[in-house]
């Protein structure tokens, strides 16, 4: 079934700002240039198109120079535009100024979300105890401007919180005047805050919430999303207060997804807990939607402190005819493995389980690491590292020992193992790994080696585009050796050819004098960037159709176009399925480590990762290659860290249905 989705994915009007007329803007924003004179022709221009392209490529930049140029714009048309650059482009004083000055200075009323935005995104403690004085100082019925919480949530990204932030998010949930956007923008910030003083009476009223507008009744799937998140303690109600049933067939997966998560918390309304609760768990195993089911594979472990003995025979049962439902995803199963042994234990009896086929290596490696104090278990794990010949095996591997090298280290030659495969010539993937399993245990005992190490590999791999992550890692680690050797460290890779590189030295060191990107794809990714206005990607599942965003996103786009008339993504799994969150592909490794060999730039924009985006993978910013996701649910944390390209018109219910097991058939343009 084909889904037209527009009702989804055009909540926000995204007016033209690049176009194919703007050659020399584009090129001189991929390059990282940034030329002033071509940039000052576009921001000064009479055509409104053609100032906000300027604005959107000065948000790239990272460069406050440009400042004093934004702020002088005319704020009625461009206010918005400007509030958003500076909030990207990083901290300054002028700026911070700025953005309180223009907040005092009666902006228009839909500018104050982006005001708010940019004084998260670039202020300190003192501006977020500011803002709440801010809040305070009001003393009317409720406070009279929108996007509070955007500030918090930026706020809490940078790490900066406080309780009356928090109260204020609380107050914005409950008050009988906030609007729905209001609320929902508190419950998603709240949910990052951990623990809220939400009562049990105030989060079933937002379950019951209906917000009505010119064009009837609203969609509340986002608010009761939203509402789950928070959900973080024992709840005075049962499933059948949360409305999930009378949905479309898409808002009742994405909101059973979330339900599944917390419904162990469901305790005192139930008639039989928590037999009531295991059917419910039953019946979303069994659920068709099979990410559905593949979460209640991961959640269904936490009844654990609940079971008694009669409920453990019920559910070991039900799960092991499960285990073996040629019907089910082979990633359901694995974590129903995971599950069943989180619940009932026994080594043996799981190993026995995968010695009959039904547990894929990333499920089976993850189990013996579990038991790594069981000597079979652990030798072998060692032993897919040392002697599998497969190099997804030996990923796998070596992820599962680093993660659990204090318990093993005493067991194994975990030494010879990270220095071995930090030295060795093969992977990236497993060089970076290596890295980040290195403590200041292992620096103290092998301090000389990993310098020899480090600065072999950092002379023969900063100039490789596909050891790109690797060359970050040691960098990294060498920062924990030893000060003096960082700074040779960093003086040999800050020579880099490859900008990404250089980029990446300028953020550890602040120098940004680093040069340009290299425009060796330049022409040809010009030659795609206005050519084609969707996609039809075909899957194993059915097809799936994006339009594409060239106007804010070019580059991201002429990429995607590249690969595919290549036939780059023919025949690439999901690699990565998040139920409930996001699918992604383009790596041809399968391991979340792969790519086409070289990496293109960030293009981040005004723009919110709602259900339907498609946005670029990264492993920071101007990383970007060949990987995608596809957004199945509402994520506001993403907004403007990462690329958004394309959103889904058609097939949204494909995105629901692909599990891990699944792959693009091949991508034809339009």
């Amino acid at each position: 079934m084909r889904i037209l989705i527009l009702f989804f994915v055009l909540s926000k009007i995204i007016y033209a700002q690049y176009d194919s007329t703007m050659y020399d803007l584009i090129k001189t924003t991929y390059e990282r240039s940034f030329d002033k004179q071509i940039i000052s022709k576009y921001l000064n221009s009479d055509k409104g198109y053609k100032t906000k392209a300027a604005i959107l490529s000065i948000a790239q930049s990272e460069d406050t120079i440009f400042v004093p140029d934004l702020i002088k714009l005319n704020l009625n048309k461009y206010g918005s535009e400007v509030c958003f650059v500076i909030a990207q482009i990083g901290k300054c004083n002028q700026s911070i100024n700025f953005l309180w000055n223009y907040l005092h200075s009666s902006p228009l009323s839909n500018h104050f979300p982006k005001i708010f935005f940019a004084i998260g995104k670039i202020g300190n403690e003192n501006d977020l105890q500011k803002l709440i004085e801010f809040y305070n100082s009001f003393d009317g019925p409720i406070f009279p401007l929108e996007g509070i919480s955007e500030a918090i949530l930026q706020f809490q990204i940078q790490g900066i919180k406080s309780d009356e932030a928090k109260s204020i998010l609380e107050t914005e949930i409950t008050h009988q005047l906030s609007t729905k956007e209001r609320i929902e923008q508190g419950l998603f910030t709240l949910a990052r805050y951990g623990k809220n003083n939400l009562t049990d009476e105030q989060i079933q009223r937002l379950f019951k919430s209906a917000f009505v507008s010119n064009k009837g009744i609203e969609d509340d799937t986002k608010l009761k999303q939203f509402t789950l998140m928070n959900i973080k303690r024992e709840w005075n109600a049962d499933k059948s207060n949360l409305f999930i049933n009378d949905r479309t067939e898409l808002e009742r997966i994405l909101l059973n997804i979330g339900l599944v998560k917390v419904l162990h918390f469901f305790h005192y309304f139930i008639k039989s807990f928590p037999e009531e609760n295991l059917e419910e768990y039953l019946e979303l195993l069994n659920d068709d939607n099979p990410n559905v089911a593949l979460q209640t594979a991961i959640s269904i472990r936490n009844i654990k402190p609940f079971l008694n003995d009669s409920l453990k025979l019920q559910l070991k049962d039900e799960i092991d005819e499960l285990l073996f439902d040629s019907t089910k995803s082979l990633s359901f199963k694995g974590e129903l493995f995971l599950s069943r042994f989180e619940l009932f234990g026994d080594y043996e009896e799981h190993k026995k389980l995968i010695g009959k086929s039904i547990i894929t290596s990333k499920y089976f490696l993850q189990f013996y690491a579990k038991n790594w104090n069981n000597k079979e278990a652990l030798k072998r794990l060692t032993d897919y590292y040392y002697f599998s010949s497969c190099h997804t095996y030996k990923i796998q591997a070596l992820e599962e020992i680093v993660k659990i090298y204090n318990e093993i280290r005493d067991s194994i030659d975990y030494d010879s193992i990270i220095l071995r495969t930090l030295n060795s010539n093969s992977s990236a993937a497993l060089i970076s790994i290596a890295a980040d399993g290195v403590d200041s245990i292992f620096i103290t005992n092998n301090q000389n080696k990993l310098k020899e190490i480090i600065s072999s590999q950092i002379d023969k791999y900063k100039d490789n585009p596909s050891f790109l992550e690797a060359t970050m890692s040691l960098v990294n680690l060498s920062e924990k050796i030893e000060k003096e050797f960082y700074y040779q460290i960093i003086e040999k890779t800050e020579s880099s050819k490859l900008y990404s590189i250089r980029k990446f030295i300028s953020e550890k060191t602040g120098n940004h004098k680093i040069g340009f990107k290299e425009l060796d794809r330049f022409e040809e990714i010009w030659q795609n960037a206005f050519k084609y206005n969707q996609a039809t990607i075909e899957t194993s599942k059915g097809n799936i159709v994006i339009k594409f965003d060239s106007e804010i996103a070019p580059t991201s786009v002429a990429n995607f176009c590249m690969l595919a008339k290549q036939n780059f993504y023919n025949g690439i799994l999901f690699h990565r399925v998040v139920p409930g969150f996001v699918i992604q592909a383009g790596d041809p490794t399968a391991t979340g480590w792969g790519g086409p060999g070289y990496d293109i730039v960030s293009e981040y924009s005004d723009t919110n990762f709602d259900i339907g985006y498609v946005g670029m993978a990264s492993a920071g910013k101007d990383t970007e290659s060949s990987q995608f996701f596809i957004m199945q649910g509402n994520f506001p944390h993403l907004d403007s860290k990462y690329t958004l390209f394309a959103k889904v018109i058609e097939g949204l219910d494909v995105i629901y249905n692909i599990t891990e097991e699944d792959k693009i058939i091949s991508v034809e343009l339009e």
